[in-house]
């Protein structure tokens, strides 16, 4: 019986790690997608206006200045920044602190 116990432990020390790893991933992803779907938002505000929306600060300005806004069920925060050549900075934070920047429209991490 400890034998079977002290197996199960190893095992669930070994696949605790991973399975956070997972978690976390799949949290990135969900923000990756979303920055994604901003970015199409932007190219819209780009060609309405002839540039991107350079700064903003909370999820709240960038809805009222483009018009994204993220699903009912994502608590993350968005903020835009200027990158300068063209390009614009966007961070998604969410709620258990996971943190993606992509510069834009390059898509490539901060």
């Amino acid at each position: 019986m400890l034998v079977a116990l002290a197996i199960m432990a190893g095992l669930a020390a070994l696949a605790l790690p991973l399975y956070r790893g997972y978690v976390e991933t799949a949290k990135e992803g969900a923000l990756v997608s979303n920055i994604a779907t901003l970015a199409l938002f932007q190219e819209d505000h780009r060609l309405r206006r002839g540039t991107y929306l350079r700064e903003a600060a909370s999820t709240a300005e960038i809805t009222a200045a483009i018009g994204w806004r993220p699903g009912a069920s994502d608590q993350a925060a968005y903020r835009i920044a200027d990158a300068g050549n063209g390009a614009y900075q966007v961070t998604a934070t969410d709620a258990d602190g996971t943190r993606v920047c992509l510069q834009m429209p390059q898509r490539v991490r901060c």
